[in-house]
């Protein structure tokens, strides 16, 4: 993907002295990215994990301290964050953190954040942005995520020009796209570099039982499926008596045509324990094995009760960092059951790792696996972006996942992130992915897709939000009009921007000498001129009438049922050509309404080589497909025809078999002598087609009365001529001044629409200037930013005290679906039955101005009380082993919940000082102080130290 000729010859001459050294050579890829960096360039580097992209993150930190100048660094979650800053801390960079809970040394020289903050400071117009030399975007793939990947485009477009860009993604097969899309929003060229090479290859297992080594069957190598191999393991399954593929097995795991191992789960315990001793023997280990909920993986690892996998030395080292990283925790926080499980799973040698951990339990998984103290860990495939820690074996427990809305098939690209955990660098020749298929053995094309297919192209997620159009209109510094044409949504549209407004000049100048021709013409004959206008004018007027009254026709029952085989058409022939009559062979299947035997003759597909000639009686013929709207009349003309010979499709390349070229001509000859006298009639609207529906009927009055009261044409043709011209060029420019303008964007509509539910709620007033209420507005961005508004100016949290305001906001930050219902009484239940109520009329008046919302839908996903009853006991006091048994929510959700409730509360707290309000400032403090305790906001231990 190098650009650069010779990378090593150019990073030699232009880069003497490098602004950091490495301990190992630098691959071309790394040199290249370095090299353009010097240059002051920007660089988009795509790379398989653990391909080493880090490097170049690294040479633009030390790049920023050499130039005395400031480098951001930007990361999906907090998790990679957090890891970040242990890592370049490590390695000398004078380093500080910004999360949303986390704030450390922030005046350092290169700042790590996640997107969110960045996107923050952008929005206040923060200081410390002046002196940024260069944003590091890692893990840009991160784009494709629905609810977040927008934030990636926000940023990337309100980033000030003279910072320069460092992104950082997996394989995508549209890197140079979104690096034009890159280089044209910034205005500056974009340089891609990276390898397709992974760093330790890849070999992919089948896996369905059995303690040797022949019961692994190779099914791909280095992305390459291998045939012979998944053919093999379909024959051992057969032997094995299990269903054959095919089988009924199969529609939970590949669709139709997969199988499932019968009776496969419940021997699913000693199929683990078998693999994972055959892959202790053959010194395959330590193994991730992926699995897609949090409920499956902790199944899995609490059925291995008698596995051990650790020695005594082992067993020691882990109990002494357990203990030193559980001292931090209070005693009872100590013996939570969840924390107890795990070390007895850790002691083993065994790990689980899911957003269902509390987050110190996480990283205490997550170091002792990176220290090669875990053998085996039990992971959702956030452990394959979220953590740098390769393992020698990867394992897929299944090939389906549920992505929020339904089950369905890993896709390639989720497959190779996974799988690039397999190997590590410099220590494993080849890493080993297997799939466990003695649940259900994946098809054929399941397999080769995963192994062969292209990964998911990165996809613009960006949409229109009422915080993101407050907020542009607040600071003013950029118009939402040019958010929304600079999106990677946009960019297709856009990219031709230039293009068309030079042919729009080059129209504008054509309109212009017309417009001069025509003022002289005028000036010749005033009378006859304004004869001649009056003329075109009505024309244009009939034109516009007759193209409503064929819509009206060609959707109407009569035009429907006329359109049969054989009938002659009048069609329009564009560019500048004639109309002419053609017979009717087939319409394309979905334009029509109807049915019946004729309907089904007459629809289908089109044939797949149109246009092609046909010849009779020395006369060309052609038969193609035109567009329903250049149908000008239906004419009363029938002729017979051969449908199937028409549409027969030529062998030769220029004319249908001799059999059906002798049926062509002679419909063909009957069309001729149809027209022979003359062209035939169109059929009448009304009289012959039955038009019945009022308002088309009225259309085809209104044509008649303009075509009766049509003015004669103008004595000189050369008018009419000129004033064609002058109408054509009008439109033209026209047509190009609206594709070019903010109204032609795709989100415009949708822009419009907000602005007048923000103007009609009061957060926006007429003259679309942000209002107190938008001001507000702008301050909540860690829940819905309208619902928390409207809860805090109708005074829900007016007479509650901190510890029921806090459980009320909660609702706003805690995000899974599936809770117990908690139990609420009192003022704590009517400030949440208020909420609804708030909710539900700023969901009914989206759907008012014509959003797409259901008001009901709109409360149950801008407000979810799954934790409020935890969180009011929480900010009381209550232990957090008592909070854990009023609720079925695991503890790690719990404690995300919690932290970004402190974010909530700041936030409220902003609103508070805008408003004025002492009052709800005090509680917000009061509240933030009551849940920031003990393990809920324990320091992470990458930050901390462990």
């Amino acid at each position: 993907m190098a650009r650069l000729p010779d990378v090593d010859a150019a990073f030699a001459a232009e880069v003497p002295h490098p602004a950091r050294t490495f301990p190992f050579a630098l691959d071309s890829f790394q040199k290249e990215a370095a090299y353009r960096l010097e240059r002051n360039e920007c660089v988009f580097v795509a790379a398989h994990t653990s391909a080493g992209k880090t490097v170049v993150a690294e040479y633009a930190f030390a790049l920023a301290s050499k130039h005395c100048t400031r480098a951001i660094y930007t990361s999906p979650i907090k998790t990679i964050s957090n890891q970040k800053f242990r890592d370049f801390t490590k390695d000398g960079f004078d380093v500080g953190l910004l999360t949303g809970d986390v704030s450390i040394r922030p005046e350092a020289p290169c700042l790590i954040m996640t997107t969110e903050i960045l996107r923050s400071m952008l929005y206040r117009g923060a200081d410390l942005i002046r002196d940024v030399e260069w944003v590091i975007f890692d893990e840009v793939h991160y784009v494709n995520d629905a609810e977040r990947g927008v934030v990636w485009e926000e940023v990337i477009i309100m980033l000030p020009e003279h910072v320069g860009l460092v992104l950082l993604s997996a394989t995508v097969p549209n890197v140079w796209e979104f690096a034009d899309w890159v280089g044209r929003t910034k205005r500056k060229k974009v340089y891609v570099t990276g390898t397709t090479r992974r760093p330790v290859p890849l070999e992919h297992m089948l896996y369905f039982g059995g303690d040797s080594e022949e019961d692994f069957y190779k099914v791909g190598e280095r992305e390459a499926f291998l045939p012979a191999g998944y053919k093999k393991a379909a024959d051992a399954l057969n032997k094995s008596k299990k269903k054959p593929p095919g089988g009924a097995g199969a529609a939970p795991q590949g669709g139709p045509g997969a199988v499932a191992a019968a009776g496969a789960r419940g021997r699913d315990k000693s199929v683990w324990t078998e693999l994972i001793r055959n892959l202790e023997r053959r010194d395959l280990l330590p193994m991730v094995v992926f699995a897609f909920s949090k409920r499956r993986c902790d199944t899995m690892v609490d059925s291995l009760t008698g596995l051990d996998l650790t020695g005594g030395a082992e067993k020691h080292e882990i109990h002494v960092f357990c203990e030193r990283c559980l001292s931090r925790l209070s005693p009872p926080d100590r013996k939570l059951p969840q924390v107890l499980r795990v070390r007895e799973l850790l002691r083993r040698g065994l790990g689980v790792h899911h957003a269902g951990l509390l987050p110190i339990v996480k990283e205490i998984v997550e170091m002792l696996f990176c220290r090669g103290l875990l053998k085996v860990l039990f992971s959702t495939e956030t452990f394959a972006m979220g953590v740098n820690a390769p393992a020698r074996s990867v394992c897929f427990q299944d090939l389906r996942k549920h992505d929020g809305s339904e089950f369905r098939g890993i896709l390639p690209g989720e497959y190779t992130q996974m799988a690039g955990r397999a190997g590590r660098r410099g220590l494993d020749p080849v890493g080993t992915v297997i799939i466990a298929a003695w649940d259900n053995f994946p098809t054929e094309s399941v397999v080769r897709n995963l192994l062969a297919g292209k990964a998911t192209k990165l996809q613009s997620q960006f949409r229109l939000t009422f915080g993101m159009i407050l907020n542009l209109m607040r600071v003013e510094d950029l118009r939402v009009e040019d958010m929304l044409a600079r999106s990677f949504a946009e960019f297709h549209a856009q990219r031709g921007v230039m293009d068309k407004r030079a042919g729009l000049a080059l129209d504008v100048a054509a309109l212009k000498r017309v417009n001069h021709l025509a003022a002289e013409e005028e000036a010749s004959d005033i009378v006859g001129w304004a004869a001649a206008e009056a003329h075109e004018h009505a024309s244009a007027a009939v034109r516009h009438a007759a193209a409503e009254v064929r819509a009206a026709v060609l959707t109407s029952k009569g035009g429907i049922a006329a359109m049969t085989a054989g009938r002659v058409l009048l069609i329009a022939g564009g560019g500048g050509d004639i109309d002419k009559h053609g017979a009717l062979l087939r319409i394309k299947g979905g334009k029509r309404g109807g049915g019946g035997s004729e309907d089904a003759r007459i629809e289908g597909p089109m044939p797949p080589s149109l246009p092609w000639r046909l010849s009779s009686a020395g006369m060309d013929y052609l038969v193609r497909a035109v567009p329903f709207d250049s149908v000008l009349a239906i004419t009363e003309a029938k002729i017979p025809v051969e449908q199937g010979a028409l549409l027969e499709a030529p062998t030769d390349g220029s004319s249908p078999p001799p059999a059906a070229a002798a049926a062509a001509a002679r419909a063909l000859s009957a069309l001729e002598k149809t027209l022979s006298n003359g062209s035939p009639a169109a059929l009448h609207p009304v009289k012959d087609l039955k038009l019945a529906d009022v308002a088309a009927v009225e259309l085809c009055h209104e044509h008649s009365r303009l075509v009766s009261r049509l003015p004669p044409l103008p004595p000189l043709r050369a008018w009419h001529a000129l004033l064609d011209a002058r109408r054509e060029l009008q439109k033209r420019v026209d047509d190009a001044e609206y594709n070019l303008s903010d109204a032609n964007l795709q989100q415009m509509p949708d822009f419009e629409t907000r602005v007048q539910v923000l103007q009609t709620m009061g957060y926006l007033d007429e003259d679309r200037t942000v209002t107190l209420k938008g001001r507000v507005a702008c301050e909540i961005a860690t829940g819905d930013e309208l619902v928390g508004t409207e809860i805090i100016f109708d005074g829900v949290l007016r007479d509650l005290p901190p510890e029921e305001a806090v459980a009320v906001l909660a609702a706003l930050v805690f995000q899974e679906k599936n809770a117990s219902a908690p139990e609420l009484h009192g003022s704590l239940l009517e400030a949440c039955e208020r909420s609804k109520e708030l909710a539900f009329l700023a969901g009914e008046e989206q759907l008012k101005k014509g959003l797409a919302i259901a008001p009901d839908e709109y409360v149950t996903t801008t407000l979810r009380f799954g934790l409020t009853e935890v969180v009011n006991e929480w900010a009381k006091g209550t232990l957090f082993s008592d909070i854990c048994t009023i609720t079925d929510v695991q503890e790690g959700s719990i404690v995300r919940t919690i932290v970004r409730l402190d974010e909530m509360c700041r936030d409220v707290r902003n609103a508070a000082r805008i408003m004025g309000d002492s009052a709800l400032y005090e509680k917000m403090e009061q509240a933030s102080a009551a849940i920031k305790r003990d393990i809920v906001f324990s320091a992470s231990l990458y930050v901390a130290g462990a």
